[in-house]
């Protein structure tokens, strides 16, 4: 049990450290051990729980070979455990109208971000407005971020080159 700079006991993994963040430590299942610093205790824990979790109950043997289709299903039953069921939902309608036909039967490891700009290009072909895309660009960036800090993947391909603020914009009507 880890404490924090005034001797709270904080939990299994967790720490203080003198500069203030909050450190979790565990070993995965194959020995290798996994660290990760946060300035909040929040963050700290919801990592640790996370990481525990899937390293525990993960059935990714073969992560390099999954589908796109695949690691959405199997990251979007962890999400739906800690986000909100709206946002659930949010993820699923992007990823089944707009990041399926795309990626979806494409190798998780063979995605690269002209892959994920052409998502985008093609709702912009479909009258899709900005915020839409913007949507399908945070459910396609958290899903494949996911893969990353779990090391399904070795770096995310929807990057900061990848644009999305383009569409139609909703314009406001005047009073």
């Amino acid at each position: 049990m880890g404490k924090d700079l005034k001797g709270k006991e904080l939990g299994k993994g967790i720490s203080q450290e003198s500069t203030g963040l909050y450190s979790a430590r565990f070993v995965d299942r194959f020995g290798k051990r996994k660290h990760k610093r946060f300035k909040k205790l929040q963050e700290c824990r919801a990592w640790i729980a996370d990481a525990t979790y899937v390293d525990e109950h993960s059935d990714i043997s073969m992560p390099s070979d999954m589908l796109v289709n695949q690691w959405f299903d199997y990251w979007i039953g962890i999400k739906k455990k800690t986000v909100r069921s709206n946002t659930v939902r949010n993820y699923t309608e992007r990823y089944i109208k707009n990041i399926k036909p795309v990626i979806g039967k494409m190798t998780l490891s063979d995605v690269k971000p002209l892959h994920c700009q052409k998502i985008f290009y093609d709702m912009v072909d479909q009258g899709y407005r900005t915020s839409t895309i913007y949507q399908a660009r945070i459910a396609l960036y958290n899903m494949f971020e996911y893969a990353k800090e779990n090391e399904v993947l070795c770096s995310n391909p929807c990057k900061k080159s990848v644009k999305s603020d383009m569409g139609k914009l909703l314009r406001r009507r005047l009073l």
